[in-house]
């Protein structure tokens, strides 16, 4: 799956979401980069910690051209600094159909993750 992340008004990354557990499904996700600039990926894990990872061509300053996403970690991601656009794409093994996938609220995700609360909104308001 291809995915864009615009620096404008309507783009549609403002959600936060994550793959469904499932005793036969496997919903861990590589998500990759192929043209544009880094952007910053934000893994929320169920046992109430974060990762902030940099998804970009710059390897030598610490980007990552690949990352595993976990499946039973909410997740979203924006453009990195004065970023203008990202292409990227998601390989998710053995597919992935819409009741794998849970949309969160920021609100609530906000107060499980309180150490990552300022940016879970602040990436919300960053692409409304």
């Amino acid at each position: 799956m291809f995915f864009d992340i615009l620096n404008r008004a309507n783009s549609t990354g403002r959600q936060v979401c994550r793959g469904r557990s499932h005793p036969k499904r496997s919903h861990t996700a590589l998500g990759a980069v192929y043209l544009g600039d880094p952007i910053e990926l934000l893994l929320l894990k169920p046992d109430g910690t974060h990762d902030r990872v940099v998804i970009g061509p710059a390897l030598a300053d610490g980007q990552h051209m690949q990352f595993p996403i976990p499946g039973d970690a909410f997740h979203t991601a924006r453009l990195l600094g004065n970023g203008h656009w990202f292409l990227g794409g998601s390989t998710e093994w053995l597919g992935v159909i819409p009741s794998d996938v849970e949309i969160g609220d920021v609100e609530q995700l906000a107060r499980t993750y309180p150490d990552a609360a300022d940016m879970i909104r602040s990436i919300a308001r960053s692409v409304v």
